[in-house]
């Protein structure tokens, strides 16, 4: 399982249980200050960290955002999630349509 966020990975790594690969912007710290953005997770960044890990397909895709597009491109399924609603989109094309993209 992978969770993918563009919030920072220290900030969420800890609500995640340990069999969930966590993975977020970084940052770099300087006695315990952050000093500077080491990797955006956003849009693309996204699917450099899941083919780094050599995955090339997503078989389930929840998301809330149309910044994930690349990402819905590589799945299977998409959720989109919308407040209490899920819905769910057959091609990353009926994906982009519910954001009017």
């Amino acid at each position: 399982y992978f969770v993918l966020s563009a919030s920072f990975q220290d900030y969420i790594r800890p609500i995640f249980p340990n069999f969930v690969n966590v993975m977020g912007s970084t940052i770099k710290y300087k006695d315990d200050v952050a000093q500077e953005l080491l990797f955006n997770c956003y849009e693309e960044g996204k699917v450099q960290l899941l083919k780094n890990e050599n995955v090339q397909e997503i078989d389930t895709l929840y998301t809330d955002s149309f910044s994930d597009f690349e990402l819905a491109k590589m799945a299977k399924e998409i959720i989109i999630v919308n407040n209490n609603l899920l819905i769910k989109c057959k091609t990353h094309q009926e994906f982009a349509a519910y954001f009017n993209k």
